[in-house]
């Protein structure tokens, strides 16, 4: 499940039909549990890989909700479909075990197998691809599309994913894994 930037709202999904027979899907349901709707059914399906990073994802504005998918991953975006209506982009390169949003939510981050991690630029009305990190042991948002990651060959590195460009935080000497940011 995933919880809405605001705090008043959770994304989860169904593993089983529910008792009318519907599902799997995905919805989303107030805290107070007074209002939510459904939002997904069959593509939402269980995640491919569980238990190892977050497979439902809010982004920080709480317009789009990011969740796994056998075929990789789904993002829901609310409202820039035709005349408002929500729109479904469907991303297939995984599976993939764990969804980072940017601090803006301009990017989406997701980790497949073998620590390589795809990440991806929203867009008006979808999501482009924006560029692969074929190996590390962890990354974190700095800030809109700047993103901390530690190559598995040691160090830390900051990576500005529109132009490429790198900076060395840490040499790499220093075995460094799963970088976080502190507010």
């Amino acid at each position: 499940f995933g919880v809405a930037p605001d705090g008043r709202w959770v994304a989860y999904r169904t593993a089983v039909p529910d008792a009318a027979g519907a599902g799997p899907f995905l919805a989303v349901t107030a805290i107070d549990g007074l209002s939510g709707q459904v939002l997904d059914f069959e593509e939402a399906g269980q995640p491919p890989i569980v238990g190892r990073g977050q497979t439902v994802a809010w982004s920080p504005d709480g317009a789009a909700i990011a969740y796994t998918t056998a075929a990789g991953l789904r993002v829901y975006l609310a409202g820039v479909g035709e005349y408002g209506a929500p729109a479904f982009v469907d991303l297939a390169s995984g599976p993939f075990l764990n969804l980072v949003w940017s601090p803006g939510g301009g990017y989406l981050a997701a980790e497949a197998e073998a620590d390589a991690w795809w990440v991806y630029r929203r867009q008006v009305s979808g999501m482009g691809y924006a560029g692969q990190i074929p190996a590390s042991a962890g990354l974190a948002w700095i800030k809109e599309g700047v993103l901390a990651l530690a190559p598995l060959t040691g160090g830390l590195i900051t990576l500005d994913v529109a132009s490429g460009a790198q900076t060395t935080l840490v040499g790499a000497e220093t075995i460094v894994s799963r970088p976080a940011v502190v507010d």
